[in-house]
């Protein structure tokens, strides 16, 4: 059911987190233990739930004195703005800390509800029999699951339609060959944007015109350590992004990515190319997260 999910940037970093700290279930999901992580101070409030840095730099998070579902909904709320925002709302345009809020209302799905746990639960009840199990497994607010699970599904449904309408796009003569993996790989990096220095956007490709064999398709071995690149590393070099539909992908197979590259080469026009892009959320979440679990940094 959950297999054409596409996971965000941010999801994907946060989930890497988590697993990088030995957070697999949701009885590991403390918020306390969370807070720790990022070397946050929970403490417990009778206004409004907020986060705040005091005078020294250390960030608080002020949670609600409340049941203990909407306590922790508020905690991956919260949550967002000291890993993902700058500036005092008080003093913020309302519009800015209006973007600032739906972010956080984003992030709180992704950091309550971790897309590699919720899988491990797969409905086989009715969906308000399920949302209740998964309210008691993950111990947050009824809503705050069904937003979630609904996330989940519409991103599914698009990924669906997507696939379909790109299928329209190629040639008849379009197909998946069976793998041939490079022998040579080329060097492969994470690009991370001006605006994000946490969560990178695309995965390059170095040196593909030289090191590619463009006649044939091929898979590309993912190293086990991948460099950063920024986007001033590019300086003049001659860069092309890899259309979704010319992406071969194969679930066992976790650790390549594959390029239909003579149909590339014939979209492109060219195969006189230094770097190829394939932006990340092209890729299935297994390839995403084991790129995230490889690079240095």
């Amino acid at each position: 059911m959950f297999s054409h999910y596409r996971p965000s940037e941010s999801e994907l970093w946060i989930s890497n987190k988590y697993q990088e700290n030995a957070i697999f279930s949701p009885s590991d999901l403390v918020i306390e233990r969370v807070a720790e992580l990022f070397g946050y101070l929970i403490k417990g409030t009778y206004e409004d739930s907020g986060a705040v840095f005091d005078d020294d730099g250390d960030c608080i998070i002020y949670l609600k004195y409340q049941a203990e579902a909407q306590r922790r909904a508020d905690f991956f709320h919260e949550l967002c703005h000291p890993l993902r925002h700058v500036g005092d709302q008080s003093k913020l345009p309302a519009l800015f800390v209006d973007l600032q809020e739906a972010q956080a209302a984003q992030f709180q799905l992704y950091a309550a509800m971790p897309f590699y746990m919720v899988r491990e639960y797969p409905p086989r009840q009715s969906w308000d029999e399920y949302y209740q199990m998964l309210a008691n497994e993950f111990m947050l607010p009824l809503q705050l699951v069904k937003r979630r699970i609904n996330q989940i599904l519409n991103c599914i449904k698009q990924a669906k339609w997507d696939r379909q309408y790109r299928n329209t796009l190629l040639p008849a003569s379009y197909w998946i060959p069976p793998p041939k993996v490079i022998d040579e790989p080329p060097e492969i990096a994470l690009l991370y944007d001006y605006h994000d220095s946490i969560s990178p956007s695309s995965l390059v490709i170095k040196g593909a015109g030289e090191v590619l064999d463009w006649s044939q398709p091929a898979y590309i071995p993912i190293p086990q350590n991948v460099d950063r690149m920024e986007p001033d590393d590019f300086e003049e070099l001659v860069t092309a992004t890899v259309p979704g539909d010319y992406i071969l992908q194969r679930e066992d197979k976790p650790d390549q990515v594959g390029i239909h590259l003579p149909y590339l080469g014939s979209y492109l026009g060219t195969t006189d190319i230094d770097q190829l892009l394939i932006r990340l959320y092209e890729l299935n979440f297994d390839i995403r997260q084991g790129l995230l679990r490889t690079s240095n940094f």
